[in-house]
């Protein structure tokens, strides 16, 4: 499993999540006759993509309902923990996932604001310890996504705070579950603060606080990160990625760096000219996907020999 969680990093190709951000930006004007089922095809029978991703990620029912499998690209799966359930069904429901050809499965487990506690950690780690335990037993490896929560305003400071605490509890998760860090990978947002917020930084402060958190927060080991665009426009966050991907390099960081942008590059792929149409989407997508990938190919030689 550690060399299937490393194939996933191989040569800095990176993740397309077709999640409910995604979702929304589809339909939301002016493309209000674009549905995301229909984006999703586009994705599906890309030809142009392989080049530039390793996985594409879908959800449940797109797998079940039969989607066309995409170009040369690996097929995740989003995944849940099912309220109520009995011990078995989540393995199941994962065997089910492998027989549709998934080869990994995003796991999310963010709380509530609102069930926040003050200063404590914004993401149920033992639930992705949980997801991470499942998947590996079906030999489908595990993307474990810390998100941090979109507060606005907030400094660059209390994403940083915010960050470490999850991804301590995460790894701090996974070693209580006698899980192999280098076997999972893990999906987080970067060093940035709030999209209102009066100070933004420059793309090589974002990246020492981005590869400072990242170091003292998880396991060596780990498999892999894959870096969230967390609503910034494509020109922002490949600036960003790009710095993080040399700083990472420079200290000789233990684990491969990608992307796995979702806003970022659907946003950028439905911001073409006057004449719309699905082969305009489709080239802006792909023109996204390939920048993305220049700005993070610099981090494969970060990886451990």
């Amino acid at each position: 499993m550690t060399e299937y969680a490393a194939s996933f990093m191989a040569n800095g190709k990176g993740m397309l999540v077709l999640d409910d951000y995604a979702a929304a930006s589809v339909t939301a004007p002016p493309w209000p006759g674009l549905s995301f089922e229909r984006y999703s095809e586009l994705i599906m029978r890309s030809t142009r993509l392989s080049p530039y991703l390793s996985t594409v990620i879908v959800s449940r029912d797109t797998v079940l309902a039969g989607a066309a499998r995409p170009h040369k690209i690996g097929l995740g799966v989003r995944m849940t923990l099912p309220a109520g359930r009995a011990p078995g069904d989540l393995r199941g429901r994962l065997a089910t996932m492998a027989s549709h050809g998934v080869t990994l499965a995003e796991w999310r487990a963010n709380l509530p604001l609102a069930k926040i506690p003050r200063g404590g950690v914004h993401t149920d780690a033992a639930t992705l310890a949980e997801g991470a335990a499942a998947s590996l037993a079906e030999g489908i490896t595990p993307l474990l996504t810390v998100a941090m929560p979109d507060l606005e305003s907030h400094s660059q400071g209390v994403t940083h705070a915010a960050t470490a605490n999850a991804l301590t509890a995460v790894s701090a998760a996974l070693a209580s579950a006698g899980i192999d860090p280098a076997a999972a990978l893990l999906r987080v947002n970067m060093i940035v603060p709030g999209s209102t917020n009066p100070t933004q930084p420059d793309p090589i402060d974002v990246a020492q606080s981005t590869v400072a958190v990242l170091s003292e927060s998880i396991d060596p080991a780990l498999g892999g990160v894959v870096l969230l665009s967390g609503g910034q426009h494509i020109d922002q966050a490949c600036q960003n990625l790009r710095a993080i991907a040399q700083v990472a390099h420079d200290r000789s960081s233990p684990w491969p760096i990608t992307f796995g942008f979702t806003r970022a590059t659907v946003m950028a792929s439905l911001d073409v000219p006057e004449a719309k149409d699905e082969q305009a989407v489709h080239g802006a997508l792909v023109d996204a996907c390939e920048r993305a990938f220049e700005s993070a190919s610099g981090s494969a030689t970060c990886a451990a020999p």
